[in-house]
C-alpha cells in the first residue's frame, strides 16, 4: 500500500464528511427531508466507498 494513495484517500473521506456535516447543520438526522436528500445520499455513498476502499488498502499491509 502506497502512503500517497492512503494520505489522499484519508484527505478525501475527511473533505466530504466535513461537506456533509456542514450540509446537515443542526437538522436531526430523523428529519424525513434530510434522510431522502439526494445529495445527500450521494455523498454518503461515497462516503462509504471510500472508507470501504481505504479499509481493503490498509488489510493489505
Amino acid at each position: 500500500m502506497k502512503k500517497d494513495t492512503t494520505e489522499d484517500l484519508l484527505n478525501e473521506i475527511e473533505n466530504l464528511r466535513n461537506q456533509l456535516h456542514r450540509k446537515v447543520g443542526n437538522h436531526s438526522i430523523e428529519d424525513h427531508e434530510i434522510l431522502m436528500d439526494h445529495d445527500l445520499l450521494q455523498m454518503s455513498k461515497r462516503l462509504d466507498e471510500l472508507i470501504l476502499t481505504y479499509m481493503s488498502l490498509s488489510n493489505k499491509k
